[in-house]
């Protein structure tokens, strides 16, 4: 059985040592930063979660216009593979 990895985007400057728990669950992680509205739009079509701190200010625009993105709230240091379970690794599909 095989299922679409979970992407999320990183839309301000977090370590790759910060992201590695996000890899480490299996997640697609990709980051880019410094985008305008428009381009920050395009690049979280089909993401599931968005990672900021605060350089990217989260509008109601944004949230409207990436439909795939599920929502929480929590601080940084609560983000655990609860909110997005594990997924299988390669090895066991």
């Amino acid at each position: 059985m095989s299922t679409t990895p979970i992407k999320i985007f990183v839309a301000d400057d977090i370590s790759d040592t910060g992201l590695q728990p996000l890899r480490d669950a299996g997640f697609v992680v990709e980051k880019r930063t410094g985008l305008k509205t428009n381009e920050l739009l395009e690049a979280l079509a089909g993401c599931a979660g968005l990672v900021v701190r605060s350089e990217t200010k989260v509008t109601a625009d944004l949230l409207d216009g990436a439909a795939a993105l599920r929502s929480w709230d929590a601080p940084a240091s609560a983000l655990t593979t609860s909110m997005f379970p594990p997924q299988p690794s390669a090895a066991s599909s």
